[in-house]
């Protein structure tokens, strides 16, 4: 059954919403894991580029440059 709607089980009657269903998740990467891509299951036309972890280093002026990236990524989109 793949309604939106199912019966209370209490015996009520009553009918509760189910929550929608995040869409299926495809990873690819055509060379052997250095880059990923995503796409939903099933949607062939479009697929998004999936950032490699950036983690925050350690030491100030390598914090410093890693800030800057950071701030120019979320400025550009």
């Amino acid at each position: 059954m793949s309604n939106k709607y199912t019966q209370d089980m209490t015996g009520t009657g009553m009918y509760v919403e189910l929550p929608k269903e995040k869409p299926k998740k495809i990873y690819e990467s055509p060379d052997g894991g250095k880059t990923v891509y995503e796409r939903n299951f099933g949607d062939y036309s479009k697929r998004k580029l999936v950032e490699p972890d950036d983690p925050e280093p350690e030491r100030y002026y390598d914090w410093m440059l890693w800030k800057f990236r950071k701030e120019r990524k979320k400025n550009n989109n």
